[in-house]
């Protein structure tokens, strides 16, 4: 699948950690320590009595990049861009 978007030049994303260092140029992966909290903080919600229910959209979530994939579709990230994302690989 990579080869393929590498080829066409279409961005993917994956939820795979290990993807970005094959070549995806974008991932979002768990930040299980933040999710467990969450987790914690609902359940004591729901033992001390809150009755909301619903669904919340995830938001613990770590942000990688793949700069040499993300160079070859045509996005060239600043410094500062760069910055904002988990981990950026090739790593430098």
């Amino acid at each position: 699948m990579l080869k393929e978007a590498w080829n066409r030049s279409v961005p993917v994303f994956s939820s795979s950690y290990l993807h970005v260092r094959k070549g995806a140029p974008f991932v979002l992966y768990p930040n299980s320590d933040e999710l467990g909290r969450n987790l914690a903080s609902s359940a004591l919600r729901t033992l001390s009595g809150d009755s909301r229910k619903g669904m919340l959209p995830l938001r613990e979530v770590y942000t990688a990049v793949n700069l040499r994939t993300a160079s070859h579709i045509g996005l060239n990230l600043s410094e500062q861009q760069q910055r904002s994302f988990d981990s950026v690989f090739p790593e430098q």
